[in-house]
């Protein structure tokens, strides 16, 4: 059973089609990926180092690039959703779009290569 298995059962039907979504985009962008935890969380790593996680509650979902710069950097691009100095959250109903969790993820990219 994989990294993310748990977590996607744990998730309403609709929650559960947007992750499965961006566990299928993120490792066709950076073919480098592996699985795992962080933070206690699933998560992508890349180069063992985190890269992108993955969480819900009863309120929504969310994602955690791991690095605040991150949120910072792209504070304009994520004008609509919420977001703290270390988490992006959104609904299934509002998903953050495929074109901007490609770009969270670039971005945490160039910090961890820098």
């Amino acid at each position: 059973m994989n990294v993310f298995s748990g977590f996607i059962k744990s998730l309403q039907p609709i929650q559960r089609l947007v992750f499965q979504h961006y566990i299928k985009i993120i490792p066709e962008s950076v073919p480098e990926v592996t699985e795992g935890l962080s933070y206690g969380m699933p998560a992508f790593k890349y180069k063992s180092r985190p890269l992108i996680g993955f969480g819900s509650n009863k309120h929504g979902l969310s994602i955690y690039p791991f690095d605040p710069r991150v949120i910072e950097d792209l504070k304009t691009e994520l004008k609509d959703f919420e977001t703290s100095k270390g988490t992006i959250r959104f609904t299934a109903d509002n998903p953050v779009p495929d074109e901007l969790i490609i770009l969270i993820v670039d971005t945490r990219l160039s910090y961890l290569n820098g």
